[in-house]
């Protein structure tokens, strides 16, 4: 198990121990902060290399730690592209929804036909 598959897994509410929640905070900094970035960039290579289901790991961790525009229309396009399509229209249509502003919104939209 991976530490971000561990990290996506993990039920934050039930560290009630104050020691262990400061080493979460410092865990989840990390996480949110770069490693997020990291995943996304891992998804790409995956993908550029053929491997999909590994792209989609990548990226579905990557969701799941940071919740960002560009990482979630990625996941969007591949499970669209690995005839997901259920899948994809649910995220390009969170794209659109929960990040309207960003240039992935629009991106989103002409990707799901609207």
């Amino acid at each position: 198990m991976t530490a971000a598959e561990a990290y996506t897994k993990l039920d934050q509410s039930t560290i009630t121990d104050e020691s262990l929640q400061n080493m979460l905070s410092s865990v989840k900094s990390q996480m949110e902060g770069n490693v997020y970035l990291r995943l996304q960039e891992m998804g790409t290579a995956a993908w550029n290399s053929g491997r999909t289901d590994e792209a989609l790991q990548y990226y579905t961790w990557s969701v799941k730690i940071r919740r960002e525009a560009e990482n979630l229309f990625l996941l969007a396009r591949l499970q669209q592209t690995v005839g997901n399509t259920a899948e994809a229209n649910q995220n390009f249509d969170a794209v659109v929804g929960e990040f309207p502003s960003s240039p992935y919104a629009e991106r989103a939209r002409n990707a799901r036909g609207y």
